[in-house]
């Protein structure tokens, strides 16, 4: 029987040049690598998981770039797509960038907007359909507002209520409520996300989430 692929991908961090983050998943396997001042996490994730993966770059010039990819493992990796950092091809369902800092309002922003208004529904937002990211993708892409995926029965809540939770949010947002560091104040990935270490101060593009999502 052959093995079953695993792709890995890479987070770390180089203060003013680079910091490469999981924003979301749930990996079979991780292992931290490096000293603390340098240190990189290994993620592994086996054919069809789903996670997401947020680069951000700083210029020579003093600009910034930043981008996140909602993608899929595959067993076959030939059907997929290489990204930086990811060590086999894999299925891209939502992709988008964004120039400048965090908090102006772009693509970036509304992305973890949503994924932060998704989280804060109880949901897990590794098991959200394909699907949906996709169409997420189309509606972010027009400026406009995506629904919520739906909740299980069990969970159901008032359309009304869903809609103050992304309301708050976005409020924070065109207020420019960012910490600073890329993540809404109060903003954490999903509980079985470990968040390295910082590197530095005001680093990381999740270090606002750090204090909430690293394991106790």
């Amino acid at each position: 029987m052959p093995p079953i692929p695993i792709t890995e991908f890479v987070a770390w961090d180089e203060l003013g040049f680079a910091v490469d983050r999981l924003c979301f998943g749930r990996p079979v396997a991780e292992a931290r690598t490096g000293s603390r001042t340098r240190a990189a996490r290994q993620y592994r994730f086996r054919p069809g998981q789903v996670f997401a993966v947020i680069w951000h770059r700083w210029r020579k010039n003093g600009r910034q770039h930043r981008a996140i990819a909602i993608v899929e493992t595959l067993a076959n990796p030939s059907d997929g797509v290489c990204l930086p950092g990811i060590s086999q091809p894999v299925r891209v369902h939502a992709m988008t960038d964004q120039h400048g800092p965090a908090g102006q309002g772009g693509g970036v922003d509304r992305w973890l907007l949503l994924i932060q208004s998704i989280q804060r529904e109880g949901m897990d937002t590794s098991k959200v359909p394909t699907s949906y990211w996709r169409l997420a993708s189309f509606q972010i892409m027009l400026q406009q507002r995506p629904s919520l995926p739906e909740l299980p029965a069990s969970r159901k809540r008032n359309p009304c209520e869903r809609s103050k939770t992304w309301s708050k949010l976005e409020d924070q947002l065109d207020r420019g409520g960012r910490n600073g560091n890329g993540f809404y104040r109060g903003q954490s990935p999903d509980r079985n996300q470990h968040v390295p270490e910082r590197s530095a101060r005001g680093l990381s593009a999740f270090d606002g989430a750090a204090t909430r999502g690293r394991d106790r």
